[in-house]
């Protein structure tokens, strides 16, 4: 009896949880291993669509998942693990690699945010856009570009659809 009352609250909790989260857990981000496949992705698109080649999400442990997360740790001067809600690798108009996270510091919940990742053709990863984590998609009013970073990356819209 005692243990149904403990129980049950935590039950209703993880589904109630599971329920708004459209059944998609975050996951927490490791990076101390390196290797793997993406988890999911979705292939290049014919020509006019909305992301024309195609998104991937990196799996957990990857260095495609590492990688931009430590650009943002570099970028907010944090060092503690995320919590990523999405995170999506896509090729920009102007063929470099870019990431957009959602996430938030594990240990402060506060620290959140979303983030538009670039890798230079050195191999340097930029921040180069920001948002607030409860904002949707890129809608240009929502996003910031650090200074000195120049405009609002152009051509990755659709490939942030349904963020």
């Amino acid at each position: 009896m005692v243990i149904a009352v403990v129980v049950m609250p935590v039950v209703a909790y993880v589904a109630a949880v599971q329920l708004l989260a459209g059944g998609r857990q975050p996951e927490v981000d490791t990076t101390d291993i390196v290797g793997g496949p993406p988890s999911t992705s979705r292939p290049p698109s014919t020509a006019g669509s909305a992301c024309p080649g195609g998104w991937t999400r990196p799996a957990v442990g990857t260095a495609a998942r590492s990688a931009p997360l430590a650009a943002i740790r570099a970028h907010m001067g944090w060092t503690d693990r995320f919590v990523v809600e999405e995170i999506r690798t896509f090729t920009g108009p102007d063929k470099l690699e870019r990431w957009y996270v959602k996430a938030y510091q594990e240990s402060d919940p506060s620290r959140q945010g979303r983030w538009l990742v670039r890798q230079d053709e050195d191999g340097q990863r930029l921040v180069v856009a920001t948002a607030q984590f409860d904002t949707r998609g890129y809608v240009a009013r929502d996003w910031r570009v650090p200074q000195g970073q120049g405009a609002l990356p152009t051509g990755v819209a659709g490939c942030l659809a349904g963020t």
